[in-house]
C-alpha cells in the first residue's frame, strides 16, 4: 500500500515536470520564431526605406 502511494506521488511529479518542460519548449520556440521574424522584418523595412533622413536637431560634427 505504501509503495503504491509512493509510485502515485512519483508519477505525479514526473507528469508535472513533463508539462513544465513542454511549456518551456513551446515558449522558447515562440520566442525564437518571433525574434527571427522581427529581425527579418526590420531588415526588409530598412532596405525598402532607403537611407535615414538627416535629423535637423543633430549636431554637425564639423562644428565640434
Amino acid at each position: 500500500m505504501f509503495i503504491g502511494l509512493l509510485k502515485d506521488a512519483l508519477s505525479w511529479f514526473v507528469s508535472v515536470a513533463e508539462a513544465g518542460l513542454v511549456i518551456t519548449l513551446v515558449l522558447l520556440i515562440g520566442v525564437f520564431f518571433g525574434m527571427t521574424g522581427f529581425w527579418i522584418l526590420g531588415r526588409l523595412l530598412g532596405k525598402l526605406g532607403g537611407r535615414p533622413a538627416a535629423d535637423p536637431f543633430e549636431e554637425d560634427p564639423k562644428e565640434l
